[in-house]
C-alpha cells in the first residue's frame, strides 16, 4: 500500500527489516514462548466451550 510504512518491533525490543531472517539468529525471550503457549491454550479452551453450547 502506497504511503504506508512498517516497523517491525521484535519481542527483544528490535527492529527487523526482513522478518524471513529474523530467527534465524535471534530466539524469542523464555516469557515471550510461554505467552504464546499461553494464548494457544487459552484459545483451545475457548474452542472446546463454543463446540459444547
Amino acid at each position: 500500500m502506497e504511503g504506508v510504512r512498517v516497523i517491525n518491533i521484535m519481542a527483544d525490543g528490535t527492529i527487523c527489516n526482513d522478518l524471513s531472517h529474523y530467527l534465524d539468529d535471534h530466539e524469542l525471550p523464555e516469557n515471550v514462548m510461554r505467552l504464546i503457549a499461553d494464548f494457544i491454550r487459552e484459545g483451545a479452551r475457548q474452542g472446546e466451550n463454543q463446540n459444547r453450547t
